[in-house]
């Protein structure tokens, strides 16, 4: 019979160095696993912000055509005020020279005024009064100028004059 000087131990299956292994295996696997992991979220992560980036982009492509689109209607119609204010501030100046040219004894009850026309409706004292001071001054500005005259209950005269303005573009047209 043999007899030993140790106690008997238990042997296990594998060898130190083997276990070392396997558990450098295994927590390399784990290891890799997270990254995997890790790697798959931050892909979807960036897909997902790919997809809402490229949303984006076409929501603001459409919104810089329609602002484009706002700014050149704005554009038109601060062209269109501007032309407005200034047609009406010529013929805010034009008015007060017609005013300036009518003499204190000449009465004007109605005037009309459009694009190359001018229609005065008014009283004066005499026909004469009104040939001396007003004629000469609508015969400067105007190209025609035409007066029709009746005679008041009252000794005074009413008179309708009907001045034009010709246009100098329709003129070198018709030449």
């Amino acid at each position: 019979m043999k007899t030993s000087f140790i106690k008997p131990r238990r042997k296990s299956i594998f060898k130190r160095d083997t276990k070392f292994w396997l558990l450098f295996i295994f927590i390399s696997t784990g290891v890799l696993m997270s990254l995997y992991t890790a790697l798959e979220y931050e892909i979807a992560k960036t897909e997902k912000g790919t997809k809402k980036a490229t949303l984006d982009r076409k929501f603001l492509s459409a919104e810089a055509v329609r602002l484009k689109s706002n700014y050149d209607t704005l554009k038109e119609e601060l062209a269109f005020a501007i032309e407005i204010k200034t047609s009406n501030t010529l013929l805010k100046d034009n008015i007060a020279n017609i005013f300036a040219i009518i003499p204190d004894q000449v009465t004007l009850t109605k005037i009309e005024v459009s694009q190359n026309c001018l229609v005065l409706y008014g009283e004066t004292p005499s026909k004469e009064l009104y040939n001396l001071h007003l004629t000469p001054a609508l015969k400067s500005i105007f190209t025609t100028s035409e007066t029709a005259f009746s005679k008041m209950s009252g000794g005074g005269v009413k008179f309708i004059s009907i001045n034009k303005l010709e246009n100098k573009e329709a003129e070198d047209a018709g030449q």
